[in-house]
């Protein structure tokens, strides 16, 4: 086991499920720590740790190896909570119980935990809304993504001194040149897509109530499309995101 005199990140997140979204919030996140602790080490919880490992040349464990994790913890130095919208009950309890248990398991190994490049919510259940501002009491610095989120934390009594209203990590991220972009649009697109035209990304999600809402949306970018712009929707997580995109776009 590599001691402690190497920085060692452990990053907690929604990774490893296939969802472009998250994922690219991993490479900003990595991308910032390579920049910012050059020679750092970077160890991340994922649902596919082969996967993620060779997609973000990182070292990976799974999220249920239990044993796996506390080897991990033990070697870490610091603990990243983010980023997305991990504390939301929506969804379900159980993956908002999960997050906040891995921010207390490395509490509990005295790792400092920073809450990174989070959205907050939405938290339904009173108690849940108790259980997730007691667990970031934990952390030394919480950085949401939102004013929002910022908002509700500081009603909620969250410490001033220890919150940042930062971004979504994904803003900075650095890609090719808007040129490679468009190359790469016309190659996964062909013929479909113009050259000279504007084009719209679309990414769409369940959600509680969404189908109330997909006309408006629908209407919108049937009006872009006759104003000249090509409309592409582009599912982040392909088998859960599909077929409310092909809704919209039916």
């Amino acid at each position: 086991m590599e001691g402690k005199s190497q920085t060692t990140f452990i990053i907690s997140g929604y990774y490893g499920f296939g969802n472009i979204g998250d994922e690219a919030v991993l490479a900003a996140i990595l991308q910032q720590l390579r920049s910012l602790a050059p020679g750092s080490r970077c160890i991340v919880i994922s649902g596919d740790p082969e996967r993620t490992a060779e997609e973000h040349g990182v070292e990976a464990v799974h999220r249920l190896d239990i044993k796996g994790l506390l080897s991990a913890l033990r070697q870490g130095t610091v603990f990243i909570s983010g980023g997305g919208t991990l504390f939301q009950d929506v969804t379900s309890s159980r993956s908002l119980y999960y997050y906040l248990l891995m921010i207390v398991f490395a509490w509990a190994l005295r790792l400092p935990v920073i809450i990174y490049g989070q959205g907050i919510g939405p938290l339904r259940s009173r108690w849940n809304r108790l259980l997730t501002l007691r667990v970031l009491r934990l952390a030394r610095l919480v950085i949401v993504r939102d004013r929002k989120t910022y908002e509700q934390l500081l009603a909620w009594g969250f410490d001033r001194e220890r919150l940042c209203l930062g971004a979504d990590p994904v803003v900075t991220l650095r890609t090719e040149s808007p040129v490679g972009q468009r190359t790469f649009l016309r190659r996964t697109f062909g013929d479909k897509l113009s050259a000279e035209e504007p084009v719209l990304l679309v990414s769409l999600r369940p959600w509680p109530n969404l189908d109330a809402s997909l006309p408006a949306v629908a209407g919108v970018l049937d009006e872009l499309s006759r104003e000249g712009w090509q409309v592409v929707f582009v599912p982040f997580q392909f088998e859960a995101d599909s077929p409310v995109c092909q809704r919209c776009a039916g």
